[in-house]
């Protein structure tokens, strides 16, 4: 596994509604699909996502735009 950049952020769900100007049903829509790379943090397992995998993660999604109706 490749270790990613320290300067990569970490998002929350709030930072990547704000990042790109979605809602935040749209970013849970995002999260129940499992090839979207996340980790829980704290008690409450808050979902994070790294802005590299989030942008992975759309571009892939955007290339095969038909598999998702």
């Amino acid at each position: 596994m490749m270790m990613q950049p320290l300067n990569d952020e970490l998002l929350t769900v709030p930072g990547v509604m704000r990042l790109l100007k979605v809602n935040r049903n749209t970013v849970q829509e995002w999260l129940l699909d499992p090839a979207l790379p996340r980790l829980y943090v704290g008690k409450s397992q808050q979902p994070r996502i790294l802005n590299s995998d989030l942008q992975k993660y759309l571009r892939n999604r955007s290339r095969n735009w038909a598999s998702y109706f």
